[in-house]
C-alpha cells in the first residue's frame, strides 16, 4: 500500500486509499423500476423515452 503521507501519489495509490473505482453501476435498479412501473420488458440500455412511449399510468 501507498505511504498516506508521501506526496507523490499515481491514481492506483488514491484507488488503494480511498476504496477503488466504483463496481456496482445503479442502471439495472433503474431499469427494474421502469419495468415495474411500466410493465415493459426492457432489454437495453440506456432506456430512451422512445422506448416507453405510450404506456399508460
Amino acid at each position: 500500500m501507498a505511504d498516506p503521507t508521501s506526496p507523490a501519489r499515481t491514481p492506483q495509490d488514491l484507488d488503494e486509499l480511498i476504496g477503488g473505482p466504483p463496481t456496482i453501476s445503479a442502471t439495472p435498479e433503474v431499469v427494474n423500476a421502469i419495468r415495474n412501473a411500466t410493465g415493459l420488458n426492457l432489454t437495453r440500455t440506456p432506456v430512451a423515452p422512445e422506448h416507453i412511449v405510450g404506456v399508460q399510468p
